[in-house]
């Protein structure tokens, strides 16, 4: 028997040696000598050419049983540090389409059209173009040299306003003034009555620009506009311009809708605060405002149970609600006594409610606290 060859390989319990029987021993693919297994497996380490299995038996492992392959290579040692040049064909790069066309009928349209009326009679001096862009604030044309200017509402601005004048179209006019920046410094208050800080406010607008400051809104000075839109078709310049005839038509870029906060009991000291800002998504749940640290969510999955129980809120009927509780199983411990009165299990009924539609859990029952929106409502002001 030859000489003893032994190894040592790492085991859960420390180095372990074992031998290389005769049988074993090759011969060094460059040299006549016997082939050193300890310093193949250690080249294999360092050059990454010597393959190895370690198999052990186990945890505990009472020996472990070395297999070496061996790959076979004539000048091995020659081709360690020979580099191999690699040539690279070129191909021309052609250009061209995937697809030639895609034929289709139909008509590309984006969201709801209005029609921009004159209010009174003129010429048209100037006015948007195709393509432009109308926001609130946004002067769409001038009729006689005098600005036509959009401001966001459902209801069309029908008459002058001055002070003293009360209605919806007065609330209106006070809103988009606050949301451009102009409150007399904090003194008007958006309502339904035109005050004189509601004039302070209209002339501050006025100087904003460049007009006169008369404290007042001439029929025609303002119109009412959805919301965000784009210009599709326009009025000749020169052309007249006929209270009740179109100056604009405008293409809003996605439907809009006022979402208003009612029913909810505010005191004098209330606090509101933590508005949403504008051009966030409203969703299910999404906050609004809060009142007093309660949140305001938008509901915008107002079907079926959700709708029911948001009417019996509305109608600040508590007897249907607890009904409505009980039958759709939001209390499913039977803590609920249908009595009118609100109680802890009542609340305890109405999170678990709003925890399964989505909204954030806080027990109220004031149908103040939610406000039915449209889903996919963006934030305008």
């Amino acid at each position: 028997m030859g000489p003893v060859v032994t190894n040592e390989v790492m085991n859960g319990t420390g180095v372990t040696s074992f031998p290389i029987s005769p049988d074993e021993e090759k011969l060094s693919p460059t040299t006549s000598e016997p082939f050193d297994a300890a310093a193949a497996l250690g080249a294999g380490r360092r050059r990454r050419r010597w393959p190895w299995l370690l198999v052990g038996a186990g945890l505990g492992v009472a020996g472990t049983v070395a297999t070496i392959e061996w790959q076979d290579q004539q000048n091995a040692d020659a081709e360690i540090g020979r580099t191999e040049t690699v040539e690279f064909s070129t191909v021309a790069v052609v250009a061209a389409d995937l697809i030639d066309s895609v034929e289709y009928d139909g008509e590309l349209t984006g969201g709801s059209t209005q029609s921009l009326l004159a209010g009174a009679d003129g010429t048209a001096t100037s006015a948007l173009q195709l393509g432009d862009q109308v926001v609130r604030g946004t002067v769409v044309a001038t009729v006689d040299a005098e600005p036509v200017v959009a401001m966001y509402g459902s209801e069309p601005f029908w008459r002058a306003l001055e002070s003293g004048d009360e209605g919806s179209d007065v609330l209106q006019l006070e809103a988009n003034l606050s949301a451009l920046g102009f409150t007399a410094d904090g003194e008007m208050t958006v309502d339904t009555d035109f005050t004189s800080a509601t004039a302070d406010a209209v002339e501050a607008w006025e100087l904003s620009m460049g007009i006169e400051e008369t404290g007042d809104i001439p029929l025609g000075r303002v119109v009412a506009l959805g919301g965000p839109s784009t210009v599709s078709e326009i009025l000749d310049v020169g052309g007249q311009a006929h209270s009740g005839t179109q100056l604009l038509l405008v293409e809003a870029a996605a439907d809009t809708a006022d979402l208003v906060v009612n029913g909810v009991s505010l005191d004098d000291d209330a606090v509101i605060a933590d508005p949403i800002a504008v051009g966030a998504a409203v969703s299910q749940g999404t906050t609004l405002l809060t009142i007093d640290g309660v949140p305001v969510q938008a509901v915008t999955d107002n079907l079926g149970v959700n709708a029911s129980i948001i009417d019996a809120m509305a109608d600040a009927d508590i007897e249907s609600l607890e009904n409505l509780m009980v039958f759709f199983g939001f209390d499913p411990s039977g803590n609920i006594v249908v009595d009118d009165e609100a109680d802890l299990a009542t609340v305890a009924a109405v999170v678990t409610w709003q925890e399964s539609a989505g909204l954030q859990p806080t027990g109220s029952i004031d149908a103040g606290h939610y406000v039915v929106a449209p889903s996919g409502t963006d934030v305008a002001a």
